[in-house]
């Protein structure tokens, strides 16, 4: 973007003009990540959302806005002096307290957000493990049923439709056996059923 140019530009100007150390770790190298736009509000679900973090930028204009106690001559209301190692960009004047503090709420209500989703998804799942395997059970339990046959007397059915019946409780009940020695490999707080 053109600001982002802007800034390069005069960092680099900087550095040929042989800025200290200070004034230059304060100003770092804006890398693209740096300035990205979140569309995590549009988006909240995103692949990689619960790794984005907050930019650089956000925490230096932090520094400038809040006093802190440091060094040697800090006290109670004490406030950050160009000479501070981590203090005054000298634009407090173009920053809104306000506006940072209203963005870093957002931004922690939006992670709060995410994590209560996750801690929901959390708990779903390892109810879903339990009624996956009930439901394989459920569909063992119906086909030997099916086998016995109307009046639980398997004589009247054919020998095919019974061997078939048997086949597909088998089935139904290796899955359930599969799955719940899947679920308890996976999730330790697992409950086998």
């Amino acid at each position: 973007s053109f600001h982002s140019q802007v800034y390069t530009h005069c960092r680099a100007r900087l550095i040929r003009l042989n800025a200290d150390n200070i004034t230059l770790r304060k100003l770092r190298v804006l890398k693209k990540e740096d300035v990205r736009g979140s569309t995590m509000i549009l988006n909240p679900n995103l692949s990689g959302s619960t790794t984005l973090r907050l930019s650089w930028i956000w925490h230096s204009v932090s520094q400038r806005l809040l006093p802190r106690v440091s060094g040697q001559n800090a006290g109670p209301g004490t406030v950050p002096t160009p000479d501070d190692d981590e203090g005054d960009l000298g634009m407090e004047e173009e920053t809104d307290p306000a506006t940072i503090l209203e963005f870093k709420r957002v931004h922690w209500l939006r992670a709060r957000a995410q994590f209560q989703r996750w801690d929901e998804e959390k708990t779903l799942v390892s109810y879903e493990m339990q009624w996956t395997v009930s439901y394989f059970m459920k569909k063992s339990r119906s086909w030997k049923l099916a086998a016995a046959g109307p009046g639980r007397d398997s004589a009247q059915l054919p020998p095919g439709v019974v061997a078939y019946a048997h086949r597909q409780s088998e089935i139904w009940h290796q899955l359930a056996i599969i799955a719940d020695q899947s679920y308890q490999r996976s999730n330790p707080n697992y409950k086998s059923m």
